[in-house]
């Protein structure tokens, strides 16, 4: 149900007399972290975003290209309800699904040239080293699509001489950073602000490394619906690595093809990027999460983000603002949250798309207020209470991008015993494929997530690592005593119902939770085990 012309007024009111309040919104509006990759980068740059000029260049020489929209039996292109997604037309360098699906061997290393060159308008020759990768690919029995995506970034600055020991030089690397990023079930600094694993590269519609593409992307934002409403779909977009989880009555062919007519060329798509259930490697999705779930809000920071309200790929019809299944009352939406946000699904209906963005300024604003000037804890977990997920440790998950420092942490040991037992932490030091190391436990500045792990155990690692003023505040403001040893601070689920918003700036050695000042009625603060 769609907010009344009242509330609408009132919403209205309040966003005017907000935004008078904190002039300047774009700027401070940012998390520290998102400032920070803002201004500096991802751990991994973007590096060929500065080479943008130069595709530019060519791509404008290039003929027009038309993407249609695959049509159902019985069905015309104007059923399709969202405009964007019926076609897509332009001068740069797509490909039809036809031909990324289109087997490398059927066409050889000389036709595979030749129909590169003649997708991206040049005359290059083979060298021995591009002929050798093109060899590699066909024995792994790549399409066309793969090779496309992972060619296309360098095809125009890159020695083609050396081409395979470039593409061999990006993978090492980008291997070795994401290593380095987590140490015994525990985030190092740098990995706070890396890069997506993956990206969806729209014009070879196929998921390729980071590594590989090295572009920003926008992110893809989306309601999830319930699973009754969803299907799992195997698809070449992803090398059929994994069952992606659409709603029923997507398709992702119409996705790429809005996403083409807005304006983007790679995406950062959960479903299609983050390794889901039940695909070829379990251990690896659990590996992976580690480090990929907590951050994910790092995709939705450079790039524009896109967002389905009510559901992915779906038009945006009037739907209820806060149902469970709302994309305003999800608990992961909260990192994806960004100014230079836009409406998917768009059918034009001008009245309900204000509605929904007035509803969003209001949740940007909500987030202002928890984040500036007092950067509380009071203020996030508020924003945390009356959202929903699939799992508890999500919410902490959550949590863990907005509140996890960037300085020496509180403690040294490692997580919780509960917390580092699952198999997919075990490191095998014969393997070539460990995804986490051993070393300097001090460098560590957030906990890896793990979906085994209880909402509580996960909020002891995370409080370990919160800044100073924020475990005071949880000492002085929060008046009940905790859960066992802890009493100092609230338990999880103590902490989803505190209402509590005064902070209070006290310090004290990280190396413990002792501090000057009295403790709440009575209790004793004991250090956190």
């Amino acid at each position: 149900m769609a907010l009344d012309s009242m509330a609408l007024r009132i919403d209205t009111m309040i966003l005017e007399m907000e935004a008078s309040t904190w002039p300047g919104m774009s700027g401070n509006s940012l998390h520290p972290r998102q400032r920070w990759i803002r201004g500096s980068g991802y751990t991994i740059p973007s590096c060929r975003d500065n080479a943008r000029k130069t595709y530019l260049k060519y791509y404008s020489k290039l003929p027009d290209v038309t993407i249609n929209a695959p049509i159902e039996d019985g069905l015309s292109v104007e059923d399709i309800k969202v405009p964007n997604q019926r076609a897509y037309t332009g001068p740069k360098p797509v490909i039809p699904s036809s031909l990324a699906d289109t087997p490398s061997g059927s066409l050889g290393v000389d036709g595979l040239m030749k129909t590169l060159n003649s997708t991206l308008g040049t005359k290059y020759d083979l060298t021995p080293s591009l002929t050798s990768l093109l060899k590699a690919c066909i024995s792994k029995e790549y399409d066309f699509g793969t090779i496309y995506g992972y060619l296309r970034p360098i095809w125009f600055d890159c020695d083609l001489n050396y081409v395979k020991d470039s593409l061999r030089i990006f993978e090492a690397t980008d291997l070795k950073i994401r290593k380095q990023a987590l140490v015994d079930g525990q985030i190092a600094w740098q990995g706070l602000t890396m890069a997506p694993r993956r990206v969806w590269d729209l014009f070879s519609n196929r998921v390729v490394p980071w590594w590989v593409a090295l572009h920003t992307p926008w992110g893809i934002s989306h309601a999830w619906l319930d699973i009754s409403r969803r299907k799992k779909v195997d698809t070449p977009i992803n090398g059929h690595q994994w069952p992606v989880p659409i709603p029923e009555d997507t398709n992702l062919d119409l996705i790429r093809i809005e996403m083409l007519n807005l304006g983007a060329e790679y995406a950062w798509l959960d479903v299609l990027c983050l390794r889901q259930e039940g695909g070829q490697n379990e251990d690896l999705r659990a590996r992976e999460w580690m480090l990929d779930v907590p951050t994910i809000g790092n995709a939705y920071v450079l790039g524009k983000v896109v967002c389905y309200f009510n559901g992915l790929g779906r038009p945006l019809e009037r739907f209820d603002f806060d149902g469970t299944r709302s994309w305003f009352k999800r608990t992961w939406t909260l990192q994806e949250t960004t100014l230079d946000s836009m409406i998917g699904g768009n059918t034009g209906d001008e009245t309900l798309n204000e509605e929904v963005r007035k509803r969003f300024q209001l949740q940007l604003l909500s987030m202002r207020g928890a984040r500036w000037p007092r950067f509380d804890v009071t203020g996030w977990l508020s924003l945390l209470q009356n959202r929903t997920c699939e799992k508890d440790v999500d919410k902490v998950a959550a949590l863990t991008y907005f509140l996890a420092s960037y300085g020496t942490p509180a403690h040294k040991e490692t997580r919780p015993t509960t917390s580092t037992t699952h198999g997919y932490t075990k490191i095998d030091l014969t393997s070539n494929d460990n995804s986490i190391r051993t070393g300097d436990r001090t460098s560590t500045t957030a906990p890896a997530y793990s979906e085994l792990e209880s909402a509580e155990d996960a909020w002891t690692a995370l409080v370990k690592v919160m800044r100073e003023r924020h475990r005071s505040e949880m000492l002085f403001s929060y008046h009940e005593p905790g859960p066992n040893k802890n009493t100092w601070r609230p338990s999880w689920q103590q902490a989803m119902n505190w209402t509590q918003s005064v902070s209070m700036y006290y310090s004290y050695p990280s190396e413990s939770f002792g501090c000057k000042g009295w403790p709440c009625q009575g209790q004793h603060p004991a250090k956190d085990t």
